[in-house]
Order: C-alpha cells, then sequence, then structure tokens
C-alpha cells in the first residue's frame, strides 16, 4: 500500500510540474471554432480562408493510460479527410505532432496518395521515458494559390489535443509492463 501511495503522489507532483498545456493550443475566439487560418496575401478579391475547412482535427484516443517506456499509438486525422473545401492549388502540406516531453515530430506527410486517394488520415507512435500527464498536440496545415477571379494565398490549419497519463513500471497498472486498468 505504502508503494502505490508513494507512486501515486509522484505521479501527482510529476503532472504538477508538467501542466503546461498543449503547444498547439485550440485559436482564440476570433477566429472559427478551433481553427488557425491566415490569409496570406490576395489581390482583386477578399481573403480565401472562408475557404478552408473547419473540420475538426482529431488526436485519439483524447485520453490514453499508458505505462513508462511502452509504446503508444494513436491517430491522427480531420473530420472530412480535407484542409480545404475548394481544390485550389497546393504549395505545400504537413503536420506537425508536439508529444508534451520536449519531443516533437514535425512535418508528416499526411496529403499524400493512397489506394483510396488523399488522406490525412494516419497512426503514430510514441513512446514516453518518464512518469507524469502529458498533453500532446498536433497541427496540420496546408497552404493554397488560388488564380482565378483575383488572386489569393492561404494557409488552413486545424489543431487538436489530447492527454496521456504515463505510470510508473512498479503501479499496479503497469503489472507485466503494459497497461492494463485495475477499476
Amino acid at each position: 500500500m505504502y508503494r502505490y501511495l508513494l507512486a501515486f503522489f509522484g505521479v501527482l507532483l510529476l503532472a504538477q510540474q508538467n501542466s503546461n498545456g498543449p503547444y498547439y493550443p485550440p485559436c482564440d475566439a476570433s477566429h472559427s471554432p478551433q481553427t488557425c487560418h491566415a490569409d496570406l496575401g490576395h489581390s482583386g478579391r477578399p481573403s480565401c480562408t472562408n475557404r478552408c475547412s473547419n473540420g475538426p482535427a482529431r488526436f485519439t484516443p483524447t485520453h490514453v493510460d499508458i505505462c513508462q517506456n511502452q509504446l503508444a499509438t494513436m491517430n491522427m486525422r480531420v473530420d472530412g479527410d480535407a484542409l480545404s473545401t475548394a481544390g485550389d492549388a497546393v504549395n505545400y502540406s504537413g503536420a506537425n505532432v508536439d508529444w508534451g516531453d520536449g519531443q516533437q515530430t514535425k512535418n508528416l506527410t499526411v496529403m499524400g496518395p493512397n489506394e483510396q486517394g488523399w488522406t490525412t488520415n494516419k497512426n503514430i507512435t510514441h513512446t514516453w521515458v518518464q512518469a507524469t500527464t502529458y498533453t500532446p498536440s498536433l497541427l496540420y496545415y496546408i497552404q493554397h494559390k488560388y488564380d482565378g477571379d483575383g488572386s489569393c494565398s492561404y494557409e488552413c490549419r486545424l489543431p487538436a489535443q489530447a492527454v496521456v497519463v504515463v505510470h510508473m513500471p512498479g503501479a499496479p497498472e503497469c503489472a507485466g509492463g503494459t497497461y492494463h486498468s485495475v477499476r
């Protein structure tokens, strides 16, 4: 019992030390819900950011319990599988993941062709090496250029977050080396 309480308070203390929040937070109320679109310039027409999809982006599962040094698999995707709605030319696209532990995965290819067409759906993995609570976050981005009735360049961005609780190896949930609920 003493060992379990010590593990609990150790995780609680570390969680308080690492509670900085997501690196890619949701946008403020001046933007569309959960989006951070950017007008990169326009001529002869208004901004084209209204051509961006509002997604939303998803990082699932949204809550993960895992043991220290155990590989976790998460899914990232955009509802509707599109970052924009107009089909304008793409200059660049990708996704960045901040794992909440000081590590980042940048410039993931997410809009490449596959057997079904173009996709934002991707499984990614990470291993956390310290028992505490993390807030991993991701940001999809794509820059479009439109030339037609005027011109515009715009970037569509969609953020998403999750919560990961990493348990110490000696915790009852981690008996055998992988997480299992003891509730």
